[in-house]
């Protein structure tokens, strides 16, 4: 009987260990998601705004014009991100157009430390091309 008095609240204590590491990994997920979709949402509105420019460079070949287009695209579906002096390239040689977005995902966590934030910044980087005639 006394050899059991020094294991009294052991059951308890591993309980709240359980529970610690249950609630890590279930931040984890979460967080796991909405970077994923922030990634699928980026990737979505930049092969449009890909899509677009490419169209516009291909009827009036001005690099500015069709940049601008994929902005006003970019704008049109998420008006909450912003686009650089570099998120789009063209090239005039084959008409591709390159869009890069970037947007820190809304994490519970990850975003919030300096040794994680780094993995809640998602870039995205599309390239169109013309269909070949």
């Amino acid at each position: 009987m006394e050899r059991f008095r020094d294991e009294r609240g052991m059951v308890g204590k591993l309980a709240v260990v359980w529970l610690l590491i249950a609630a890590v990994v279930i931040v984890v997920a979460i967080d796991g998601a909405s970077i994923v979709i922030t990634r699928f949402h980026l990737s979505n509105v930049a092969t449009d705004a890909a899509t677009d420019a490419v169209a516009d460079f291909r009827l009036s070949h001005d690099v500015e014009k069709a940049c601008a287009t994929a902005a006003a695209t970019v704008h049109t579906q998420d008006a909450t991100l912003k686009v650089g002096k570099t998120f789009c390239e063209v090239d005039e040689q084959t008409g591709s157009v390159t869009i890069t977005l970037h947007e820190e995902a809304k994490t519970i966590l990850l975003g919030r430390l300096d040794a994680t934030k780094h993995y809640a910044v998602v870039t995205d980087r599309e390239t169109n091309s013309p269909p070949a005639v």
